[in-house]
């Protein structure tokens, strides 16, 4: 199965020139993760092996067309090669690698709490914010070891043709008298405590640092109604099928499936959980001076609109979400007045608390 991807169409001459050395670090890498990801790393022996290509590694899907769309062409400006691998960067993935020492990718996209967790591991490059432009990132979305690239949020949505008043708050979504019906939650650690503490009174504002057990005391109430959410389609599937009348789900997710049921399914950025789409390098990687540059071109603004037109990632630059239409703007999480009413997740608080918290979490939600 083919897992990489170039953003050139065509292939260079001198492709299977690389040096025996790589060749055979990129096998073993392969065979330490597993049959899929030697998929991956065969086929990067069928490009350049110059300083100047890129791998990019993501989730695959839609991602790797948009996004080789949208950054593709900046980076082969300057004489960049841009290539995908969508099988998946996870944080055990990455650390493999990189523990490894055969690190095949360049670029990873991440979440907040693993860049946390893996930066403080000592496994990613420090970001080279002489190259990187802080200003052209959300504030707190800069930290030592990624930078954000897109961001996404976690939402109230809702079957609108069970209720006669529309739910507008984590606490209306604890409130199953007053709104009937089933729940959905993240499976996942993210925006679901703070969701909890909201629905118990505490104000967005002052949520950090998260009192795990006062939110898992508030989860406990609500575990007769509660189903779980692994995949981002489960969610959109379990609303859309009526399985749930209220879940907590990824505005990318929504926008589509308010649309496609016509008005039946509703939503708002109301407590919503802002999340960062994070860009970090692995410790090691084969091109990380090109890799940083490739960061640099990617905050263009052109480049961040692109991808929230096709996928509805909202810009990390805010200089580009500056640039969208005023009717464009109501789906995008960082436009200045859906940011005025959400909660922007924490860094330090996630890169210290992630993993234990995710445990006790799976614990409350299984017992």
């Amino acid at each position: 199965m083919k897992r990489i991807q170039s953003s050139s169409s065509s292939t260079p001459s001198n492709e299977m020139t690389a040096p025996l050395n790589r060749r055979a670090a990129m096998t073993r890498v392969g065979a330490f993760l597993g049959a899929g990801a030697l998929a991956s790393v065969t086929e990067r022996e069928a490009f350049s092996q110059t300083t100047r290509e890129v791998v990019f590694a993501n989730w695959g899907g839609p991602a790797i067309q948009t996004f080789s769309s949208a950054f593709g062409p900046l980076l082969s400006d300057k004489g960049i090669k841009l290539s995908f691998d969508g099988s998946g960067p996870t944080a055990g993935k990455i650390r493999n690698m990189v523990e490894a020492r055969h690190v095949v990718w360049d670029i990873c996209d991440s979440g907040l709490g693993s860049t946390m967790e893996l930066g403080a591991l000592g496994l990613l490059e420090p970001i080279d914010y002489a190259v990187v432009d802080k200003t052209k990132v959300l504030p707190g979305y800069a930290v030592k070891y990624g930078v954000a690239g897109y961001t996404f949020s976690s939402v109230i949505a809702y079957d609108s043709s069970r209720f006669p008043t529309a739910p507008n708050s984590w606490a209306d979504f604890w409130d199953v008298a007053r709104f009937p019906g089933k729940r959905l939650l993240n499976r996942n650690i993210h925006g679901v405590l703070e969701a909890a503490l909201m629905a118990d009174g505490v104000d967005r504002t002052k949520l950090y640092p998260i009192d795990m057990e006062r939110a898992f005391r508030k989860i406990r109430q609500l575990k007769p109604d509660l189903l779980y959410w692994s995949s981002a389609a489960d969610s959109q599937r379990m609303l859309r099928d009526g399985e749930v009348t209220m879940a907590m789900i990824w505005s990318t997710r929504v926008v589509s499936l308010a649309a496609e049921s016509k008005g039946r399914i509703g939503w708002t950025f109301n407590q919503g959980i802002l999340q960062p789409g994070m860009y970090v390098i692995p410790k090691g990687s084969p091109n990380a001076k090109a890799a940083m540059q490739a960061l640099a071109l990617m905050q263009e603004p052109a480049a961040q609109l692109e991808i929230y037109r096709a996928m509805g990632y909202g810009p990390s630059n805010p200089a580009a979400a500056s640039q969208l239409s005023g009717a464009e703007q109501r789906n995008n999480p960082t436009f200045s007045a859906n940011l005025a009413v959400q909660v922007p997740q924490d860094p330090t608080w996630y890169g210290e608390n992630q993993s234990k918290a995710l445990q006790a979490y799976l614990e409350v939600i299984s017992s």
